[in-house]
């Protein structure tokens, strides 16, 4: 299994502001669940705790600044005013935050791909720069894809491109298209959804590598992203944009109940 760098603690170093006991009682009790160790610093000559296991959050931005704005900005009455630009995370209370927020957005500072859905034979997760070689050997018989375009030849410019999808996709919408691997942690497909011309429609699109093919691969790990799917962005509506001889495309759509629209 690969050794993936984990969120440990959540210090919270504030400036202008005192989180109530119950606040900071629960934020504790939640985190312990996941692992996570909780600090409350009021005293910034106390702030000298270093470690890439740490995830801040503040609420000054000369603290933003210390720590490269890889932080969380609290957000509240007593620093609206305050230029924040470059930080890419707010909160404006914690009520009802829980250990996968910090641990997302830690994930997101390390480059660390966020795991989507797991379920007993496979991982749905997102695309890393180092998975373009396995992404290349999806697509490496092309007479088994015939109603998919292939990626680049020049593999430079599809590292670009990877990296700006990551970038725009995963960073702005948090959604896209994922790759499917095992247990193990054998890449074997993509799924995912795209957007569409239509604000409140996303296209649902999959990809499993030949030889992992009617072993039930596909439908494991639809049903998997759709229950996330629907759990994060109930608003949307799921449709498949299906070319008509794309009979086994169809299909899966079928079990899944996924609105299918023909195309040529």
């Amino acid at each position: 299994m690969r050794n993936v760098k984990k969120l440990k603690k959540v210090i919270f170093l504030l400036r202008y502001i005192t989180l109530s006991k119950e606040i900071c009682q629960s934020l504790t009790e939640r985190l312990a669940c996941a692992g996570i160790e909780v600090s409350f610093v009021v005293q910034e000559d106390e702030t000298r705790e270093t470690g890439d296991d740490i995830l801040w959050v503040v609420d000054c931005k000369e603290q933003a600044a210390f720590h490269d704005k890889k932080v969380v900005v609290y957000l509240h009455e007593y620093n609206s005013g305050t230029d924040f630009s470059g930080c890419t995370y707010f909160i404006e209370g914690f009520e009802d935050v829980g250990a996968t927020y910090f641990i997302r957005i830690f994930e997101r500072f390390h480059d660390i791909p966020w795991v989507i859905a797991k379920t007993l034979r496979l991982q749905i997760r997102e695309m890393a720069v180092k998975d373009l070689d396995a992404i290349y050997e999806l697509y490496e018989h092309p007479e088994h894809l015939p109603f998919l375009p292939p990626l680049q030849e020049n593999r430079e410019e599809e590292k670009e491109y990877l990296k700006r999808y990551i970038q725009n996709m995963y960073g702005i919408f948090e959604y896209g298209m994922w790759l499917v691997e095992t247990t193990e942690g054998e890449v074997i497909g993509r799924m995912g959804v795209e957007n569409t011309d239509e604000e409140d429609v996303l296209s649902f699109g999959f990809l499993i590598r030949p030889d992992a093919r009617r072993k039930g691969y596909a439908l494991e790990a639809g049903k998997a992203l759709l229950k996330y799917l629907k759990e994060e962005y109930p608003y949307f509506q799921i449709v498949a944009f299906c070319h008509p001889q794309n009979v086994a495309a169809r299909s899966l759509c079928d079990k899944l109940g996924i609105c299918v629209k023909c195309i040529n």
